[in-house]
């Protein structure tokens, strides 16, 4: 009997984790372990899993963006971007552009317009009485870049002849606010330019221009070109 209590008292009793990890680096380290291992689990869920995904994604927006894809520019061509100098005293040109739907849902048709200024005296001011000629252009109804289809189309309008002179060209897309956009005012692009005198030219001076309703001798008159769709 002696022998057994003598090999009981010698086996070694099981320590703690926690009670040895206290004896190394103390209490104070040991209770702010336990106070991390806590709050990682209120981050979680009741049982310190990681937290689940919503089960409904946010809503997405409910409007279209019409915006500007090129710049306003002279182009070589009807379709496809091929920009060009402005034309000559007296020639045409192709003012092009495109636009895209950056927005969420579907663009229904609309209208576009391009006007035409003398900016011989001053570029941006775009004065009723400084105003050349205005071009209604249609839009076509384009779904928007997250969903199947064609969101993006062009926009080409023959304009001339010009006299010699300064010119500002104002490009406003949906101007009958037909559709509903995220942001409204984002809607415009503009190019000034400038005709050179030609060759044989007669004009007294730089900047003369045929106003509406204002002819003078000498002036060539700028006329309202047509305004051409171009999808793509």
């Amino acid at each position: 009997m002696i022998r057994e209590q003598s090999k009981r008292q010698h086996v070694a009793t099981p320590v703690h984790p926690l009670l040895r990890l206290q004896q190394s680096i103390g209490n104070r380290a040991v209770a702010r372990l336990i106070q991390v291992k806590l709050q990682k689990k209120e981050v979680g869920s009741e049982y310190g899993e990681p937290p689940h995904k919503p089960t409904s994604q946010p809503q997405k927006g409910t409007k279209a963006e019409l915006e500007f894809h090129s710049g306003l520019h002279f182009n070589s061509t009807f379709s496809g971007f091929n920009p060009t100098a402005e034309p000559e005293e007296g020639g045409y040109g192709i003012l092009w552009w495109s636009v895209w739907n950056t927005g969420w849902t579907r663009a229904p048709e609309h209208t576009n317009r391009l006007t035409i200024y003398n900016a011989a005296l001053c570029s941006g001011c775009r004065k009723q009485e400084d105003e050349i000629s205005r071009h209604e252009i249609p839009g076509p109804s384009i779904v928007s870049g997250v969903e199947q289809g064609k969101s993006e189309y062009e926009n080409a309008v023959v304009v001339g002849s010009f006299a010699a002179g300064r010119y500002e060209a104002f490009v406003e897309l949906d101007v009958q606010n037909q559709v509903d956009e995220i942001n409204e005012d984002n809607n415009w692009a503009f190019l000034v330019f400038s005709i050179k005198p030609g060759k044989d030219s007669e004009s007294a001076f730089e900047g003369t221009v045929q106003r509406k309703g204002n002819a003078r001798h000498g002036d060539v008159p700028v006329q309202a070109g047509r305004g051409d769709l171009i999808q793509r």
